[in-house]
């Protein structure tokens, strides 16, 4: 596990210790997307794992399997 504070457990997911918001981006033809800022990482965990269902349907590496 990262020590670091700005990472998160969650694929897609940093944490801005500035603002104090969790951010989300994801990969896409090389080329990163931000998906926004959140008060939780949960949250922006979510907002990772929809993005992938849309861009790599079945293909996606999802933070929730359950989702």
């Amino acid at each position: 596990p990262r020590i670091d504070k700005k990472y998160s457990k969650f694929k897609g997911v940093t944490f801005d210790p500035v603002k104090r918001l969790y951010n989300a981006r994801i990969m896409v033809n090389r080329k990163s997307m931000p998906l926004g800022r959140f008060k939780s990482e949960e949250a922006a965990a979510k907002a990772y794992d929809q993005a992938a269902k849309e861009h790599f349907g079945a293909f996606a590496v999802l933070n929730f399997q359950n989702n």
